[in-house]
């Protein structure tokens, strides 16, 4: 198959997804609403944090951002393969997969489609934030490079439930596993207070943190600059996370089809 049958196939895939998506739109908004809640309640709830020494930024709700942020693309794609275990069950699936396209433009469709409603989410989040005073220090350039970040991660996260729902075929294991992982993720990491004011075995687990090297990566482009390091770090990280994932979501399907 050529790359251009094979994007093409993955766009068609993506615009079915997105079809799907909006026939659901209360979904689309209370993911929106969510985010947005934790910013403008959380933000100004734990402000007097700051003051703490070592904090290290001069708001808790622009500390308190790159975590909404990274929260809401986890939450937008980590749940998105619950639309594959509908499709497995409908056998909407079975009939895709007699089609010409290829197994893998089939998920990769669907997880690009909710890898970009996680971006856009993000954006949307981020919008608000500069209506509260937040600014980017890395101007337009940091933007780009915030949507990437988080574009990875989406891709990664979407990745992965998409082949938990390909590799289990029930919702029950879909939704159980992401919930089991998606708190403890969230308190060990950076997404709520920095890491050099936590105990040491959570700086440990948070190194290993998808959510953090995500997290990370976005707080040092909008608040500190171009650390170039620490983001390379992060990103080469997170581009290693989403490729295993992505293989095991397509060779998952595969198996489906064998």
């Amino acid at each position: 198959m050529t790359m251009a049958r094979f994007m093409g196939d993955t766009a068609t895939v993506a615009a079915m997804e997105c079809r799907t998506s909006f026939r659901t739109p209360v979904w689309l908004f209370m993911s929106l609403f969510q985010p947005l809640l934790w910013l403008l309640l959380f933000g100004r709830l734990f402000e007097p944090m700051v003051r703490v020494p070592g904090f290290g930024a001069r708001s808790y709700v622009e500390f308190l951002l790159p975590g909404v942020m990274g929260m809401t693309a986890m939450f937008a794609a980590g749940w998105s393969g619950l639309g594959l275990v509908y499709d497995m069950q409908r056998g909407t699936l079975e009939r895709l997969l007699v089609t010409p396209a290829a197994r893998a433009s089939l998920m990769m469709g669907r997880i690009a489609w909710w890898a970009a409603v996680a971006v856009v989410q993000c954006l949307l989040v981020l919008g608000v934030a500069h209506l509260m005073g937040v600014r980017v220090v890395t101007g337009a350039p940091g933007i780009l490079g915030i949507t990437g970040i988080l574009g990875m991660f989406g891709v990664a996260l979407g990745a992965f439930s998409h082949a938990l729902a390909a590799t289990t075929g029930e919702q029950t294991a879909v939704v159980s596993t992401l919930q089991f992982c998606s708190v403890p993720a969230m308190f060990l990491s950076s997404t709520l207070m920095p890491l050099n004011l936590a105990p040491g075995w959570v700086r440990q687990v948070a190194a290993a943190n998808p959510l953090h090297w995500a997290v990370e990566g976005v707080r040092i482009l909008l608040l500190d600059g171009w650390q170039w390091a620490v983001v390379g770090r992060d990103v080469g990280l997170l581009a290693l996370f989403a490729g295993l994932m992505v293989a095991w979501a397509v060779s998952s399907l595969r198996r489906l089809s064998a």
